[in-house]
């Protein structure tokens, strides 16, 4: 089976690529990822439209055993040795992807040809909507997951010159981490959906959902 990764991007099904929409339209299985508490897969919400009314959709609930997640995706596509398959990632496959937490026990257990298809980050999504550079000349960009250490977030933020947090609810309630050396700071939510808001940094956070981030600047 080839299996196609595509990089859904963060919410907006017109930011999918034209690629991405191609294969999409032919595929005969769609791997859908369940993340937290959803009750729908976010990921197949922005692709539905460009899949065939005939196309198999298997969700995957990531708060199973990824053991017992790579035995399903691997009976799956033993079942379609000759077709297509696509496994859906929010954002980008490359960047903090589900799949890569299951590939290599997938990789055992069936003959999968694997191609993958970029899609756009949060992280870009939300530079775009505030009209603010990522980064500009020699400036360093480093891009830190919430469940990063204390102390190698600290590292991070003193060595780069604009950050992004991803799952940004518990390093933002370390205030020390990030309010000195940061002249600007944003957080985002739920990023180009209905949902999305995009509000600077408050002195305070109460509560953030899952897909949060945080862009912080010291320029």
């Amino acid at each position: 089976m080839r299996m196609w990764v595509v990089g859904t991007g963060p919410g907006d099904p017109k930011l999918l690529t034209l690629l991405a929409i191609e294969v999409l339209q032919r595929v005969k299985v769609v791997f859908a990822p369940l993340m937290g508490s959803e009750s729908s897969s976010r990921a197949y919400q922005v692709v539905q439209s460009y899949l065939s009314p005939h196309c198999r959709v298997v969700n995957l609930c990531f708060n199973e055993d990824f053991y017992e997640l790579s035995q399903i995706v691997a009976e799956e596509a033993t079942k379609y040795p000759s077709e297509e398959a696509a496994f859906l990632v929010i954002g980008d496959p490359t960047l903090y992807s589900s799949f890569f937490r299951i590939f290599s026990e997938v990789e055992e257990k069936a003959a999968l040809e694997i191609k993958i298809i970029p899609g756009i980050s949060a992280h870009q999504v939300m530079s775009a909507h505030l009209g603010v550079p990522l980064a500009q000349g020699e400036e360093i960009v480093s891009i830190i997951p919430g469940t990063a250490s204390k102390e190698q977030t600290k590292i991070l933020l003193n060595n780069s010159d604009t950050c992004v947090i991803y799952k940004a609810a518990s390093l933002l309630k370390q205030k020390s981490l990030y309010f000195e050396n940061f002249s600007r700071g944003w957080v985002g939510e739920n990023l180009s959906t209905n949902c999305e808001k995009i509000y600077p940094l408050p002195k305070r956070l109460l509560h953030l959902p899952y897909f949060s981030l945080a862009l912080l600047k010291k320029h």
